[in-house]
């Protein structure tokens, strides 16, 4: 997700689907992601951990899954709510 020279930032994922939330992502396992079962990517589940903890890549994602991802994670962090905020703001008055 977010990386670093350092630090990388991964979601949780399980296959215990009755876990599910409206922000989690549903992946069918496949030669792309290397999954071996469905599995959930629990966005609610974010950590950083140093780089050196990583020990390889299982897979990757498709695109439409990348995107639902994207727009899931706009979603918790609220950051279309900071682009409407944004653009309220009168920044000719903060100079003055």
């Amino acid at each position: 997700m977010i990386e670093t020279d350092e630090d990388i930032t991964v979601a949780f994922i399980t296959t215990q689907i009755k876990w599910s939330t409206g922000f989690d992502v549903l992946l069918t396992p496949s030669d792309l992601n290397g999954l071996k079962k469905v599995s959930l990517i629990r966005l609610n589940k974010l950590a950083t951990i140093d780089k050196s903890l990583v020990i390889g890549r299982l897979g990757s994602l498709d695109e439409p899954s990348v995107g639902l991802l994207n727009r899931n994670l706009i979603q918790i962090f609220r950051l279309g709510e900071i682009e409407e905020n944004r653009s309220k703001v009168d920044f000719n008055s903060l100079i003055s």
